[in-house]
């Protein structure tokens, strides 16, 4: 995004709708540039506060990210498949169990 263009859109329903649509690095551009350029008391401290719990998801975000292990992905790929399967076997049973009623009304 241009300098020019912040300054001339910049809002604070824009900034809300760039961190809820998950753009947080936008918002945080947009909610900055509402600092400099907005002397409304009500949206600076809004601004503020958006701001500062940004940079405490971005900051969890990051240290989260340090502390994966390299064979992390591997173990929770191995608890999916495990799920799955116990999933796809009482979806297997509920279909047998199903047809035997079927079975027994009729007789």
């Amino acid at each position: 995004m241009t300098e020019q263009l912040e300054k001339e859109f910049a809002s604070i329903e824009l900034a809300r709708l760039y961190e809820s649509q998950g753009y947080k690095e936008d918002a945080l551009v947009m909610y900055r540039t509402l600092i400099d350029a907005d002397g409304t008391v009500d949206v600076v401290s809004e601004a503020h506060e958006a701001i500062a719990r940004l940079e405490v998801i971005a900051d969890t975000a990051a240290a989260g990210n340090a502390e994966l292990k390299p064979g992390g992905y591997r173990e929770n790929e191995n608890k999916v498949a495990r799920l799955l399967e116990k999933w796809l076997t009482l979806m297997v049973i509920h279909k047998r169990v199903n047809v035997y009623k079927s079975i027994w009304d009729r007789l």
